[in-house]
């Protein structure tokens, strides 16, 4: 299967320019990252022979202009600096146009010999590396959506063949990663559809790795909300703001009032120590960059006269607008405008409607900016008009173990779509054995395959009582307390690039003991006989308790009864960790007709 995909920078000085123009003279792009982003690196080493590449140049503004569509030849790894590496391409399609920002002269001034994995030297620069100056920090998967807005029609088509080659695929052949096809094509929809989604499911199921790795490389955010977080952290509120070392003395003058960011203040600090200032909050921050972008490129007059007259107000963008003048110039702007992402994970441990205030209406899709019942308010603290724009989206995570699903504000779930994100037993076993893309069918068959061989490998061993323990966790308690995929991995650093990989050793007998015991512990917390039941005797202690040699009261009326069954976690693992896990899968089921529980 060919995938698309982009690479590409924003921060292009002329310096980069130069070097950037080297290189793909050469018909290569060097790929990395200076903050060392471990994302980039596992989708370099998915690129592939034959997959197709449209390099960019990013702008000011988060537009993006594509100057080169190529297919790949091979990979390139540099042995010199593992963090800069690269692919070869041959050129499909150019744009001469945007070509021309390179420097030609410096291409044809500097003869260097083809990343030969050591210094290059050029009289007029002074670096040691130019590859490393010229490196491409963003490389992403190429959605549908994106490829239908390229201008030209001969590329266009192709993009759009692949993709349509690539969704017939699927639908034929299911062997595709479940996780990847949430990602990709659930989320994406339903975000387009409702604007917000909720990715929900038990503990350690990667829905903030799978929010992360979406918004990873667009204009994006990441909050966190719990029991404290605020509308003031949100939307907007007043905050003090420090202007002079502080004496720790602060008194109200009388007479004083100061005009701060158009909120009057009779509470002025000595010495003008403390001054108290209206901050917008983390939604309206990125809304206000998503509003500055549109209004800066819209062809409308009344959006142009507004940026021409010298009173335009970033953090006031809307004023001087009327609702029909705003609803003209947001009016089909989605496609054109960047997309501009907020990640809250725990959404649940929030208060809703304390945290949202009149956001909650806001965020309907068609209560947005240029939309037909488009709503705009003024908010309470800076008096400014706002409204949520089209072109921001909102992605949250809960976790249902922690609260389930249906205790959500009911306001909450109307406005927000929800994919659920369960334990992914494909994402193991497809680890383990190298080159399979298996489904969670075929997953899950390869594990009770692992359980009637005996298997003794300790990884799949790990697996396959994962997947034992969470079929009982599903008759016992619920699907909400399943325990995820992720406790089993780690990550693993190979020739500079970092993979996910299961744990082993040391680190799988910790997760076990440290981690997944703990949390199982906390679910059946006064219920020891279906612990019990879960881990067996090598993680749970079972004891008779005996009344006899104790002097008591009133024995009899206490209901205390002799031969009782005490149960108390082991200290120490004392067996081979691969008997232990044995003892919690146990023998395979032998009755024929026996109904399990499945995914």
């Amino acid at each position: 299967m060919t995938n698309i995909w982009k690479i590409g920078t924003t921060g292009l000085t002329d310096d980069h320019k130069k070097y950037l123009g080297i290189i793909l003279n050469k018909g290569f792009v060097a790929i990395g990252h200076y903050g060392r982003n471990t994302s980039v690196w596992e989708r370099f080493e998915a690129i592939k022979e034959g997959d197709v590449i449209l390099i960019y140049k990013g702008g000011s503004e988060g537009k993006f202009t594509i100057f080169r569509v190529a297919t790949v030849k091979s990979h390139i790894k540099d042995s010199y600096d593992k963090w800069s590496n690269g692919v070869a391409y041959t050129i499909i399609k150019d744009s001469p146009k945007e070509l021309n920002f390179f420097d030609n002269d410096a291409i044809n001034r500097v003869d260097v010999s083809f990343w030969k994995g050591k210094e290059y030297e050029d009289v007029k620069l002074k670096e040691d590396r130019f590859i490393s100056r010229a490196m491409m920090p963003t490389l992403c998967p190429v959605k549908e959506k994106h490829i239908q807005y390229i201008i030209d029609k001969t590329v266009r088509d192709k993009l759009m063949s692949i993709k349509n080659s690539e969704k017939g695929a699927t639908l034929q052949n299911s062997r595709v990663l479940k996780d990847e096809l949430i990602r990709d094509d659930d989320l994406s929809s339903l975000l387009t559809e409702k604007k917000q989604v909720i990715l929900y499911g038990p503990p350690g199921t990667g829905k903030t790795y799978r929010a992360r790795q979406y918004t990873l490389g667009k204009n994006s955010d990441f909050i966190v909300f719990h029991q404290s977080y605020a509308y003031e952290e949100f939307i907007e509120g007043i905050f003090p703001q420090i202007t002079a070392e502080p004496t720790g003395k602060f008194e109200p003058k009388e007479d004083g009032k100061t005009q701060i960011e158009g909120i009057p203040s009779n509470n002025v600090s000595e010495n003008n120590e403390i001054r108290y200032i209206c901050k917008p909050g983390k939604f309206k921050t990125i809304c206000l960059k998503a509003i500055n972008e549109i209004l800066k490129s819209s062809e409308v007059d009344k959006a142009k006269q507004a940026l021409q007259s010298g009173k335009f107000d970033e953090t006031n963008p809307l004023a001087g607008f009327s609702d029909e003048d705003l609803q003209v110039i947001f009016r089909d702007v989605e496609s054109k405008a960047s997309e501009y992402y907020l990640v809250v994970d725990e959404i649940n441990r929030g208060n809703i409607s304390k945290i949202f205030g009149e956001l909650i209406a806001l965020l309907e899709k068609d209560k947005r900016l240029g939309s037909q019942n488009q709503l705009v308010v003024t908010l309470p603290y800076s008096n400014h008009k706002f409204a949520v724009p089209p072109n921001v989206y909102l992605i949250g995570t809960m976790n249902t173990a922690d609260r389930s699903i249906a205790l959500l504000d009911v306001a909450l779930r109307r406005r927000f779509g929800f994919i659920e994100i369960i334990p992914s037993y494909s994402l193991l076993v497809n680890r383990i054995i190298n080159g399979t893309t298996l489904t969670e069918t075929g997953a899950v068959d390869e594990i009770k395959r692992w359980i009637a061989n005996n298997e003794t490998d300790e990884q799949k061993l790990a697996i396959a009582a994962l997947y034992t323990i969470n079929q009982k966790i599903k008759v016992l308690k619920d699907c909400d307390h399943q325990i995820g995929h992720s406790y089993l991995l780690t990550t693993k650093n190979e020739g500079g690039l970092s993979k996910q990989v299961i744990k082993s050793g040391a680190g799988l007998k910790a997760a076990w003991k440290y981690e997944i015991v703990p949390l199982l512990r906390e679910y059946f917390y006064t219920d020891w006989r279906r612990l019990y039941e879960l881990l067996g005797d090598e993680f749970i202690e079972v004891k008779k308790i005996s009344a006899q040699g104790i002097s008591w009261r009133s024995k009899d009326d206490l209901g205390i009864d002799d031969g009782e069954d005490a149960y108390s976690l082991q200290d120490e693992i004392n067996s081979e960790f691969a008997d232990v896990l044995k003892s919690i899968i146990g023998s395979p089921a032998k009755s024929e007709g026996q109904e399990s529980v499945e995914e």
